[in-house]
């Protein structure tokens, strides 16, 4: 396994504590990855079923 993978793999193992209320999905994944120090995208096809909220 690569270096960055091995990096990447590390940084997403970090525990994280958050609460969503009426955020979007994009919104969950951009705090997120802010906290975990990685960039997390939503694929366009994860908001097919609608302007959903988590």
């Amino acid at each position: 396994m690569p270096a960055w993978e091995r990096n990447l793999h590390e940084k997403l193992k970090k525990p994280v504590s958050v609460e969503f209320r009426e955020a979007s999905l994009a919104e969950a994944c951009e705090t997120l990855g802010k906290l975990a120090g990685v960039p997390i995208r939503v694929a366009p096809a994860g908001g097919a079923a609608g302007p959903g909220r988590v």
